[in-house]
């Protein structure tokens, strides 16, 4: 529509100029909080990486130096090889991934399309349709709108990933832990022989 006016050299509608501002506004919203969120995610991971080096570094001098029991061996062993694990997630949560798919549409009813998580299940083409109509505006999107909702979905692509790996980095960073330190627990509390 906006071509047309353009095209002619007519004077552009004001509701139209409106409709036009809206839509930049909400996209370069979007935008920057996919970006905020990336940012986040890959904070999360890296202070993860350097919590589970510290462990790992303490699990290895101790099964190295200190003269543990059997079970004690095997648990520093468990510590070291979830901390690992943990590190290699993380890594590949911070690592560069430059080719994203794009999804087919979405019919989510109640949804909020400004969260990045909604953004990063929909193709960019889907996101203005959906963003059209949740919000109704009633413009033919442009090229830069286009562009704008291709860089949202693959950033919230990309962080909705990064915090996937980090939950589940996390997760094993927990298991190491906690499994530990339960069976410490239970021998100063409930083991008959101490």
């Amino acid at each position: 529509m906006l071509n047309f006016y353009l095209f002619y050299g007519s004077e552009i509608p004001k509701q139209l100029k409106v409709q036009q501002n809206i839509m930049k506004e909400i996209l370069s919203d979007v935008y920057q909080h996919c970006l905020e969120m990336q940012k986040l995610a890959e904070r999360k991971n890296v202070g993860l990486i350097v919590f589970n080096v510290i462990v790992s570094l303490v699990a290895i001098k101790l099964l190295a130096e200190v003269n543990l029991n059997f079970y004690l061996h095997y648990y520093m062993l468990f510590v070291l090889i979830c901390s690992l694990v943990s590190i290699f997630l993380s890594l590949s949560a911070i690592g560069a991934q430059l080719s994203r798919k794009e999804d087919g549409a979405h019919d989510h009813k109640n949804q909020n399309l400004l969260f990045f998580g909604t953004a990063a299940k929909y193709s960019p083409d889907e996101y203005l349709k959906q963003l059209q109509s949740e919000y109704s505006i009633n413009e033919q999107p442009t090229k830069f709108q286009l562009d704008r909702a291709r860089q949202i979905v693959v950033v919230s692509q990309i962080a909705l990933r990064k915090f996937k790996l980090f939950n589940l980095a996390f997760k094993w960073t927990i298991a190491g832990i906690t499994t530990p330190l339960s069976v410490i627990f239970y021998w100063l509390f409930f083991d008959n022989k101490s």
